[in-house]
C-alpha cells in the first residue's frame, strides 16, 4: 500500500508547517510520498492549500517528482504541472478525480469500491461523513495526516 503525506505531516495534522517547501521536504528523507498544494500566480509556482503561500522553483518540483502527488489548487497549475511532466490532478468538489498516472483520488465520504488504483483521502476523517472503521486494505494507497501511525 503506498502511505501518502498529507501535505507533509507525518503524525497529525500541523497547519501552520502544511506546504512548507522544508516540511515536505522532512516527509520524503522519512520514505513518504507526499500530496501537496500547487498554484500559479503571476507565472510562478506556490504551494499553499488556501492561497499561495510559498514559492517553489520548477527545478524543485522536479527535483522531487518521483515522490510528489501535485493536487492542482487552479487550472493554469494544472497545464503547467501536466508540461513538465509532474504527477499531478485537479479537482472542485468532486468525490472522485483521475491522476495524471491513472490513480482514482477518492474523497473519504465516497462510495468507494475495492479497485486497485484507487488512493483514500483522509480515512481517518470518515467518522465526519458517517462512516465508521473504513476498511483501507482493498486499496492502492492512503493520503494521511498520520501516515506513522497507518505504517504500523
Amino acid at each position: 500500500m503506498i502511505i501518502i503525506s498529507h501535505r507533509g505531516n507525518i503524525n497529525g495534522p500541523q497547519p501552520e508547517h502544511e506546504n512548507k517547501p522544508e516540511y515536505v521536504d522532512a516527509a520524503i528523507k522519512l520514505g513518504y510520498d507526499v500530496e501537496i498544494d500547487l498554484r500559479m500566480k503571476d507565472g510562478k509556482f506556490y504551494l499553499g492549500h488556501d492561497e499561495p503561500q510559498y514559492e517553489v522553483k520548477t527545478s524543485w518540483l522536479i527535483q522531487r517528482q518521483i515522490d510528489l502527488w501535485v493536487h492542482c489548487k487552479d487550472i493554469e497549475a494544472f497545464e503547467e504541472a501536466l508540461d513538465i511532466g509532474l504527477h499531478c490532478f485537479w479537482h472542485h468538489g468532486d468525490d472522485y478525480t483521475l491522476t495524471s498516472e491513472k490513480y482514482i483520488w477518492a474523497h473519504t465520504k465516497s462510495e468507494t469500491p475495492d479497485w486497485h488504483s484507487i488512493i483514500l483521502v483522509l480515512p481517518e476523517n470518515a467518522h465526519m461523513f458517517g462512516i465508521e472503521n473504513k476498511d483501507i486494505s482493498n486499496f492502492s494507497g492512503i493520503c494521511t495526516d498520520y501516515p506513522i501511525q497507518y505504517e504500523n
